[in-house]
């Protein structure tokens, strides 16, 4: 017994860090398979199931999705094992329970005494596995928990390589993944170049960036760009939307920032720069959806934690009231909605207007037989064709409202290859789901009404109505 206990104290660390793991990865998979998915679930589900398929990402319409492809390939790995919306959605709570481990080793580094910082380390962890946005984005069937784990690891590696030359080709290859996850990735370049020149001065550590640079520089100018009078609004929304789910967490961070500044000014500067270059640019861009900012939130565990050492270095047991306040008092103990933090398991979702979830998992399984023994019509087709079936026929809308948004491939859909509505039969099943339907312009809308009033209304769940036509 007393050896036991004597190796409990000598790897406390370890032990402590490993029940925050065990602990992240609970709140991350609880009822994971539960509910239905959001309209971009469904995309990646239904890649990684032509992958699994054909070996490939080539979807019905013959069509090569190119997008993510490691997530893809990964997401295909555990459909084939787990099935169904459990298996699409475990490999980001992989991802993020790594981000979890990924901010104890960046803790660490913040010291005013130099060494490791044990203490920043675990308290940085704890709070990144019970940060409510963590837990809810590792818990979708999409690569933004996976692109924060693999932007933020690409800069922590780099920080590493003035210590030792392996950590620059190790980020190189983490940077291929990462810019394959999504071309936001690419904000990094800059300093993968100054620190290789700088520092490095290797210039075999070159190679990879610029192919990198080469292959996916012209993607970029593909990116849809809006203008002042857009750029001005989306400030507002990624400002109050950040505010709304960080609130005093978000306030906290920033009080940290000088002090990681002042006991780390190399660490703080490469995962400030880049994060906030690649946050203001998406200002510019088109479409605005929180998703595409989330990534910069789990620096907020990262600086509260730093500031929290501050509080320890001068009394630990105030540290330890405070870090529990912050930890339990915002929680879903005691909110049902709007928590910061969340430490009793629950089916975390997040219901926002750009993360459409639309519940065909929801409608009564006579209806759902029904459906699926039936001709359909539709207008979203991904996630019909991943809880149903490919739909035999489909009302096309564009996603941007341009005429060039229509996702058509060789006349047909570009998911699934179903065949433009065009009145060619008399008996079928129309679904209109919320999302496609807000798609419609209005000629489109006056069409889909006409179809639409030549058949019975059946059953609806959130965001979808079911119709027997004929």
């Amino acid at each position: 017994m007393h050896a036991i206990v004597r190796w409990a104290l000598k790897n406390k660390i370890i032990l402590l860090l490993g029940g925050i793991l065990v602990f992240a990865f609970i709140l991350r998979v609880y009822q994971l398979g539960d509910s239905s998915m959001w309209i971009d679930e469904t995309i990646s589900s239904l890649v990684a199931r032509e992958i699994l398929d054909k070996g490939v990402p080539e979807l019905d319409s013959g069509k090569f999705y190119g997008r993510a492809l490691f997530f893809h390939y990964l997401m295909a790995f555990f459909i084939g094992i787990f099935g169904g919306d459990f298996g699409a959605r475990i490999i980001s709570v992989i991802f993020g329970v790594g981000s979890v481990l990924l901010v104890f080793f960046i803790g660490r580094e913040f010291n005013s005494k130099g060494g490791k910082n044990n203490s920043a380390g675990l308290t940085a962890a704890l709070l990144s596995a019970v940060l409510f946005l963590e837990i809810a984005y590792s818990r979708q069937a999409r690569f933004y928990q996976m692109f924060q784990f693999l932007f933020f690891l690409c800069l922590f590696l780099l920080y590493k390589s003035k210590e030792n030359k392996k950590y620059a080709w190790i980020a190189s290859f983490v940077l291929i993944v990462l810019v394959d996850t999504h071309i936001a990735g690419l904000v990094v370049m800059p300093l993968f170049f100054y620190f290789i020149i700088k520092e490095q001065k290797n210039w075999k550590l070159l190679i990879i960036p610029l192919i990198l640079c080469v292959y996916y520089g012209p993607g970029v100018l593909g990116i849809g760009t809006g203008n002042s009078e857009l750029a001005g609004s989306y400030i507002e929304n990624y400002s109050t939307s950040l505010f709304y789910h960080l609130r005093a967490f978000a306030i906290i961070t920033l009080i940290g920032l000088p002090l990681g500044f002042y006991w780390n000014k190399r660490l703080t500067s490469i995962l400030i720069i880049p994060s906030f270059v690649l946050l203001f640019s998406l200002v510019f861009v088109k479409v605005y959806a929180l998703r595409y900012a989330y990534f910069i939130v789990l620096l907020a565990p990262i600086f509260i934690s730093v500031l929290l050492y501050y509080i320890y270095k001068n009394n630990k047991i105030f540290f330890i009231v405070v870090l529990l306040f912050a930890v339990i008092y915002p929680s879903n103990l005691f909110f049902e909605s709007g928590n910061l933090t969340v430490l009793k398991p629950e089916n975390i979702q997040l219901f926002t207007v750009s993360e459409p979830i639309i519940a065909y998992k929801t409608l009564s399984s006579e209806l759902r037989e029904e459906i699926i023994k039936s001709k359909s019509v539709v207008l979203f087709t991904p996630g019909f064709s991943w809880y149903y079936k490919n739909p035999d026929y489909f009302i096309p809308f564009s996603l941007n409202g341009l005429p060039r948004g229509y996702w058509l491939y060789n006349d047909v859909d570009v998911y699934t290859g179903a065949i433009v509505f065009d009145n060619q039969i008399n008996e079928f099943v129309l679904l209109e789901d919320a999302f496609g339907y807000s798609k419609l312009n209005s000629v489109e809308k006056e069409k889909f009404e006409e179809i639409k009033g030549k058949c019975e209304f059946v059953e609806e769940s959130r965001y979808l109505k079911v119709y027997r036509c004929g």
